[in-house]
């Protein structure tokens, strides 16, 4: 229990206020450069949703997004996180190891 809670006021401290943008977060991190319909998959949500989303998430410089124009003519957006959210989520694992080694 004391992880979680751990995690959750991280994100909260962090200017990430659900869980459902953290989720977005560390989908980003763990899969740098991912797109909307593949987090939109994985998060079994709609396109749209990721859209806002990750606007919301790049309103907070937490990732930025880069579209890219494939051969076929047809636009695809890829996230990528920030400095800035390596930093945080840096923080959240130090913060995480502290209480794992102080039990």
């Amino acid at each position: 229990m004391k992880h979680l809670l751990v995690i959750t006021e991280s994100f909260r401290r962090a200017g990430l206020g659900t869980m459902y943008r953290g989720s977005l977060v560390l989908a980003v991190m763990a899969k740098r450069g991912i797109t909307y319909d593949t987090l939109a998959n994985l998060l079994g949500s709609s396109r749209e949703s990721m859209r806002v989303g990750i606007k919301d998430l790049e309103k907070k410089n937490f990732v930025y997004t880069e579209r890219v124009q494939h051969p076929q003519g047809f636009f695809v957006t890829h996230v990528y996180p920030t400095p800035y959210l390596k930093d945080v989520m840096r923080q959240m694992q130090s913060d995480f190891d502290d209480v794992t080694h102080q039990q």
